[in-house]
């Protein structure tokens, strides 16, 4: 979009935008995607109904990560659809 209108770059909204995305790209790139892999493992080599302590523990240690990036979500589509500043 940048590439297309260079005018963006002076838009505070664009700018913020942009910031926030970068921001959460190791979280949702880096970080998830390994502790899920580990709750996979939990729960592959887990026998019985209930789910394993380490599944529960990583699920913990997930959770406010995926908090942030859920409200990272809702700011950025707010940013880009309403375009405040």
């Amino acid at each position: 979009m940048g590439a297309l209108n260079p005018y963006l770059f002076k838009q505070i909204w664009y700018i913020a935008s942009i910031i926030i995305y970068i921001d959460v790209q190791p979280i949702a790139a880096g970080l998830l995607p390994k502790k899920t892999e580990l709750q996979y493992k939990a729960l592959e080599n887990h026998e019985g109904n209930d789910l394993p302590y380490e599944y529960i523990k990583l699920a913990k240690e997930v959770a406010p990560f995926n908090n942030v990036l859920h409200i990272a979500a809702v700011v950025l589509i707010f940013l880009m659809t309403i375009k405040p500043f």
